[in-house]
Parts: structure tokens; C-alpha cells; sequence
């Protein structure tokens, strides 16, 4: 029987920020390629983007985060950096790592996130401003996430 996989030996990952207060939603993605720390108001606001019609002739609009894959989307978020940590797995190593993160923070910069519904989708970070991809991460390259 194999171990469980928490707080195997040897095992890196990259980890996200927090907010700020204790009613604060987190947002962490922990990713060997290189995570992304977030941090959201207390009640993020969540949509699906909008498909463009059949009939559309135009390509997709900069403002729709995906126009072919379903995802959701959470706005009001902050990106505060990223960091390795030792158990990727861990909800108590990752809420540590954020806790340093936002007290190490200079500068903040609000994304907008969008998580893909099906496995083999991408997660996006985007500029809530003018819905500009920042980063993308492979969904199936994500090890854990909390909120």
C-alpha cells in the first residue's frame, strides 16, 4: 500500500497570497510551475463568461475570459506573489506560507480568476480591467487550492 500522498519528502510546489482580516475569502493555487497567491474580498463575485452565438462572425471579445472553454470566474481577487513550500498538500503549510506572503506584500495587484470546469481546461489570471490573460496554468498541474 502506498503512503498517503500529504507532506511526502522531497516534494516542491509553488504556493499564492492571502487577504487581509479574519473575514476574508483566500484563493491560494499551489502548482509545480509557479502558483498563484490570491486573495478575495469576503463574498467574490462569481460568473460564467459568455459564449460568443453561432451567428457571430467576430472573434472572440477581449473581455470574455475564454470564449471556448466553460469556466468560472472570480472577481475582486489579489495577487500578492508566489513562494515554494515544502508540503503542497498541507491546508496549515499553505494558510503559513500566505500569512508571509501578505506580510511581505508591497504592492498589490487585483486579477480576476478563471477556473475551467472540466480537467483539461487552463486556469487563467486576468487584468479585471481589460480582461488581458496575465498568466495561465494547466489546470492538471495544480496540486491543491484553498479558499
Amino acid at each position: 500500500m502506498d503512503p498517503p500522498m500529504d507532506d511526502q519528502p522531497g516534494e516542491r510546489s509553488q504556493l499564492d497570497g492571502e487577504g487581509d482580516g479574519p473575514l476574508s475569502n483566500q484563493l491560494s493555487a499551489s502548482s509545480t510551475i509557479n502558483p498563484v497567491p490570491l486573495v478575495g474580498l469576503p463574498k467574490p463575485e462569481m460568473s460564467l463568461p459568455v459564449k460568443p452565438g453561432q451567428g457571430d462572425s467576430e472573434v472572440s471579445s477581449p473581455f470574455t475570459p475564454v470564449a471556448d472553454e466553460d469556466s468560472v470566474v472570480f472577481n475582486k481577487l489579489t495577487y500578492l506573489g508566489c513562494a515554494s513550500v515544502n508540503a503542497p498538500r498541507s491546508e496549515v503549510e499553505a494558510l503559513r506560507m500566505m500569512s508571509i506572503l501578505r506580510s511581505q506584500c508591497q504592492i498589490s495587484l487585483d486579477v480576476t480568476l478563471s477556473v475551467p470546469n472540466v480537467s483539461e481546461g487552463t486556469v487563467r489570471l486576468l487584468d479585471p480591467q481589460t480582461n488581458t490573460e496575465i498568466a495561465n496554468y494547466p489546470i492538471y498541474k495544480i496540486l491543491f487550492c484553498v479558499r
